[in-house]
């Protein structure tokens, strides 16, 4: 997933829950090729603690076969 080219995508889906920390910053790296606007959900964790690209537009907590978690829209900055 860290080799993916992701520059043509306009929304990902980001389940990463038991993703390592540093994965989570590789990938948010990798995330800043992508086209301005572009929306990354991610379930548990918001972009903006990785990358100061993000914004946060929309956080809400939804349940999972495991249990509730916050499930965060994250828009790339322009």
């Amino acid at each position: 997933m860290l080799q993916v080219d992701l520059k043509k995508a306009t929304v990902i889906y980001l389940y990463g829950i038991c993703l390592e920390e540093d994965v989570i910053a590789k990938l948010a790296c990798n995330f800043n090729g992508l086209q301005p606007r572009t929306k990354v959900i991610t379930v548990s964790y918001p972009l903006t603690e990785y990358s100061n690209l993000f914004t946060v537009t929309k956080a809400f907590t939804a349940r999972f076969p495991w249990g509730k978690a916050e499930v965060y829209l994250n828009e790339k900055n322009a």
